[in-house]
């Protein structure tokens, strides 16, 4: 059983609001119990020091020489793998599994400091021992895949048809210039084919992932319905609701202002719409004051609960990558993808929501598999129940693993 990192490098593509992608990279950790994974990946791939496993988080910068030089290899690597019909599929006892993270994670989905740890343990839903478990970065983000922190990386100007600068005035501190090109979770599920397609990975068991990362789901199974045998988006909507562009635009407006003390609040402003009121009381109720008097000067808890949140993002996330895939979620439709719901129709849905969930909620859930079924597909609707809204996808780790035992065993239902 080993947990290691990796770096791929791609094909050059165009994304779907037509910038360049030049240079390619998805960086992804593979947890596996086969002991021959690690070298055939790392026979196309390049090793990521695995202190990178264990390390807080961190943002990824390259160059475009380092770019350049990654591609380089990667081109010949692919080609040689190419030539010996490189292949990475398990045994029929060893099922693999994709995880797709969040907006501010990263490619550690189990293992140490993965934001699904618990699920990786012995006897759970991904127990590592028995299982594969791919998870790769998302295109945009700041963990080691392509996006505004790499060099050369594509602009707002060089999508076709850019839009004009935000409609807000003043002088912002980001000028639109370097605003990053726009991504969508078409590119992003496409990336992520790519990469399974370099790791010849052919089939899988299981794809998952919580919010924008279930929206990544939706969208790789309606591009290659025949690769995943049950998707089981979780907290995740089929299409971007204006209730969720209202928020991002919020936070985008802030980050615009002032990129350092804005994206603290542009996290402030998203940890209100990821956790619920109950969940707000248990944790940061203030306490009354013991002699009974008001003492003005004194923060609430969930006062300095916020500000906190807002320091650790702006710490460990980069603000362009941030940007990028908010506008990710605003430009989310897997309706864009030709026959989208036929093509889901072709595989297993469980729809997973979050019974507190502002940001998507079961109504959202119950439409897209709704969509899903009256093409013929099979589907099956399951709600976490939680205090903690939005968030419980992270948070509440029996129902977690209820669900996800339920997709996995779901050919006992079918």
């Amino acid at each position: 059983m080993s947990v290691f990192a990796f770096d791929l490098a791609l094909p050059a593509f165009t994304l779907e609001a037509g910038a360049r992608l030049a240079h390619h990279v998805v960086r992804g950790v593979c947890a596996s119990p086969i002991a021959s994974d690690r070298q055939r990946i790392l026979e196309i791939a390049r090793g990521v020091d695995d202190a990178w496993l264990t390390a807080p988080a961190a943002v990824v910068r390259r160059t475009r020489a380092e770019l350049d030089a990654l591609a380089v290899s990667g081109a010949r690597a692919l080609a040689v793998s190419g030539a010996r019909a490189f292949e990475l599929d398990a045994p029929d006892d060893v099922p693999t599994i994709v995880v797709v993270h969040a907006l501010t994670g990263d490619a550690r989905a189990v293992g140490p400091e993965g934001f699904w740890a618990p699920m990786g343990e012995a006897d759970a839903p991904l127990d590592i021992r028995t299982t594969r478990v791919l998870s790769l970065n998302l295109l945009g983000s700041c963990y080691g895949t392509s996006g505004p922190c790499d060099e050369g990386f594509p602009r707002r100007e060089d999508d076709h048809g850019a839009p004009p600068p935000p409609s807000q005035k003043g002088d912002f501190s980001i000028p639109e210039g370097r605003l990053p090109a726009t991504v969508t979770t078409v590119d992003q599920a496409r990336s992520i084919l790519a990469a399974l397609d370099a790791l010849g990975v052919r089939q899988v068991a299981l794809l998952t992932g919580g919010s924008l990362g279930g929206m990544v789901a939706l969208a790789l199974a309606a591009l290659a319905p025949e690769r995943f045998r049950t998707v089981a988006p979780i907290a995740a909507t089929h299409r971007a609701s204006p209730w969720l562009q209202a928020w991002n635009h919020i936070a985008r407006a802030a980050i615009l202002r002032d990129p350092e003390r804005g994206f603290e609040i542009a996290r402030q402003l998203g940890m209100l719409s990821y956790r619920a009121e109950p969940g707000f009381d248990r944790n940061t109720t203030a306490p009354p004051a013991p002699d009974g008097r008001v003492r003005p000067f004194h923060p609430l808890p969930v006062q300095t609960w916020l500000e906190h949140q807002g320091r650790k993002l702006r710490a460990r996330f980069d603000v362009g990558a941030y940007l990028c895939l908010l506008g990710s979620m605003d430009h989310h439709d897997v309706g864009r993808i030709p026959h989208a719901f036929a093509a889901l129709a072709k595989t297993a849905v469980l729809g997973v929501s979050i019974d507190t969930d502002q940001l998507y909620t079961p109504v959202q859930t119950e439409r897209y598999l709704a969509e899903i079924a009256a093409g013929g597909g099979r589907t099956l609707a399951d709600t976490i129940a939680s205090d903690f809204g939005h968030d419980a996808f992270l948070m509440e780790w029996t129902a977690l693993a209820r669900v996800l035992r339920r997709a996995r065993n779901w050919e006992n239902e079918r």
